[in-house]
């Protein structure tokens, strides 16, 4: 007697985008759980080739985390229970696992950044001197007689952080002119690259500090760019 044995089942399909950076939100669904009082395992689990280090949780049915490996968006089982997380153990806990977008790291990491000001209104320059805050930070922009104009942050923030527009709605000043501004804020500088000089103070560069890098420094009231 001939026994056929079925054929393996085939790898599943990659879905979307592979990328570095999604969430891993899980949730407790057992009967035990729905109360919200968390786990006390050290909750991990295989995504595809990537580890993924939940942990335990206090007092929260669901808990997230950032997976900092390359992933699909079907990388992780759509449950995870004793059968597939990682430890060996035997609880009846089981979780509803959702996998989140892409995230751009570069515009969410923390670091000095060139912020742009466009102004929309009219196809030429302000005279006033232009300053909104992002994140709770002034960015000081200052007058232009060009349509645009660009100031380097001396202080650390994310691509997410400034307005997209600045008017008299949320510029600093009181001003009230029916001046309108676009705001792009643009990619790592500065210490991504090897700060090439070290600030005490928002705008002001630290005493004897000297450039690092490049062959030529200028000061502006507003900003210290290096070429």
């Amino acid at each position: 007697v001939r026994i056929m044995c079925p054929a393996p089942a085939p790898a599943p399909v990659p879905v979307g985008e592979e990328c570095t950076g999604r969430t891993v939100t899980v949730k407790r669904m057992d009967p035990n759980g729905l109360d919200g009082h968390g786990w006390g395992m050290n909750l991990q689990f295989m995504c595809g080739d990537s580890k993924v280090h939940i942990g335990n949780s206090r007092g929260s049915q669901t808990q997230s985390t950032v997976v900092d490996t390359p992933m699909f968006a079907n990388d992780c089982a759509a449950r995870i229970d004793k059968s597939n997380w990682l430890g060996g153990y035997g609880y009846g806990d089981y979780f509803d696992i959702v996998m989140g977008d892409c995230i751009d790291s570069e515009a969410q990491a923390q670091c000095r950044r060139q912020v742009t000001a466009t102004r929309g209104d009219a196809p030429h320059g302000w005279g006033m001197r232009l300053e909104f805050e992002c994140s709770g930070k002034v960015v000081h922009v200052g007058s232009s007689h060009g349509r645009s104009k660009s100031a380097t942050t001396t202080f650390k923030l994310d691509g997410d952080d400034c307005p997209s527009r600045v008017d008299k709605s949320n510029w600093r000043g009181g001003h009230t002119y029916g001046d309108w501004f676009s705001v792009d804020v643009g990619p790592c500088v500065g210490a991504a690259l090897g700060d090439a000089v070290e600030y005490d103070h928002e705008d002001k560069p630290k005493l004897g500090s000297e450039p690092k890098l490049g062959k030529k420094t200028e000061a502006s009231a507003n900003t210290w760019k290096l070429w």
